[in-house]
């Protein structure tokens, strides 16, 4: 196996010259742009032709973000715009920790993969972590990360 090089300018994550200093996005794309918080991502794609915009917000972020998240979308779609919707990659804490928040103020449908489902309507949590997975850091805090359920069914 050998890797392939990637070329800087390819790079979303290297370079700020894509970046909007009001919303702290990184432009992909004229349609896709991600939002950096922490540890993870969420993603905003669009249609740039739409007016008003439309948008989906991907991922909801860790727990405490969502009012970075709401100024980022108010600062790239307009103040007081909400996504159609909000599609879930996952239901772990990292991913959902603002959904109930951004659910509540937005209440727009929420999209997962229905394996995802029983984290997300309160009925099931994710099971024990493996600190020994993959090595470093992130595996070893994994116990002290919150393992849901979150309910956001309603």
């Amino acid at each position: 196996m050998s890797q392939i090089t990637l070329d800087q300018s390819a790079r979303a994550d290297v370079s700020d010259r894509h970046q909007n200093p009001d919303d702290h996005a990184h432009e992909v794309l004229p349609d896709l742009a991600y939002r950096r918080l922490g540890i993870v991502n969420v993603v905003f794609y669009s249609r740039p032709e739409m007016r008003p915009a439309q948008w989906v917000l991907v991922d909801a972020g860790l727990p405490g973000t969502a009012r970075m998240i709401e100024s980022a979308a108010s600062a790239r779609f307009g103040e007081n715009s909400r996504p159609t919707c909000i599609v879930m990659t996952h239901a772990h804490a990292d991913h959902a920790g603002a959904l109930h928040s951004l659910a509540e103020k937005w209440n727009v449908p929420i999209y997962a993969h229905n394996l995802e489902l029983p984290y997300l309507n309160g009925s099931a949590s994710y099971p024990p972590p493996d600190p020994k997975v993959g090595g470093g850091a992130m595996p070893a805090l994994s116990v002290l990360f919150p393992r849901g359920p979150f309910d956001v069914s309603r």
